[in-house]
């Protein structure tokens, strides 16, 4: 049986991280009390703040779209076969849209930061891991935004990797490292997630792009010369 260890690795890490949150909740409270003064979180009202974020935003929405418009195009042009953008748009369907949006935010009840009272709310604090009652909708946990801009990452080094050298590799795991920090961390210095909140939507991401992988390169496979910024990788045996 052969062990994947980027696999155990990542639920490793997940599972350390939720015990932390758990018996140290002021963890959370503590950074968002970084970006809260007398005009509670002020950031959030920085009009330049606010356009990186819409940028960041707008990515998200436009990569899966371009996806599905490759997709689609192959379907009247027939040298167009994008067969390895159909796993990617999977991962960015069920990932943010159905297990981020659908399903955590909608269902998992933990208020924002600005609602909750030690930062001048009227709803209880409550740790990641607890399924709590103090928000209605479009709840804290996770961050949609974060595991958005996670997610389109991972996608986009999955379809440029292979046309670059390993400098080039390395460059574009940086650049897009810094644009998943700073694009989570906006949600975190606006009020509107807890660190935690931002931690286990990338680490959800993750895990999960990880373990459709093999879904990729199977559609790509059947795609055989498929297309979508590069040719389509062999399967690995």
């Amino acid at each position: 049986m052969v062990t994947d260890t980027v696999l155990l690795r990542l639920v490793g890490a997940g599972i350390l991280l939720g015990i932390f949150f758990t018996i140290v909740p002021q963890g959370d409270l503590f950074v968002s009390s970084l970006f809260y003064g007398a005009d509670g979180f002020a950031l959030e009202h920085v009009a330049w703040l606010q356009s990186l974020r819409m940028v960041f935003w707008n990515i998200t929405l436009l990569v899966p779209l371009a996806l599905l418009l490759l997709i689609l195009s192959g379907l009247f042009l027939p040298k167009v076969k994008a067969a390895v953008c159909l796993g990617p748009l999977l991962f960015l369907i069920l990932g943010p849209g159905v297990i981020v949006n659908l399903i955590l935010k909608a269902h998992w009840g933990r208020a924002r930061p600005a609602a909750v009272v030690e930062f001048g709310g009227d709803a209880l604090f409550t740790t990641p891991f607890t399924i709590a009652d103090q928000c209605l909708k479009n709840c804290s946990f996770v961050s949609g935004e974060a595991a958005g801009i996670v997610a389109t990452s991972l996608v986009v080094f999955y379809l440029l990797a292979n046309r670059l050298g390993p400098v080039g590799r390395r460059r574009l795991i940086w650049a897009l490292g810094v644009i998943s920090v700073i694009g989570s961390g906006l949600r975190v210095m606006m009020g509107r997630h807890f660190l935690s909140d931002v931690i286990f939507a990338a680490l959800f991401m993750l895990v999960l792009f990880h373990v459709m992988r093999p879904l990729f390169r199977w559609l790509e496979a059947k795609g055989q010369r498929g297309w979508c910024l590069l040719r389509p990788s062999k399967p690995k045996v």
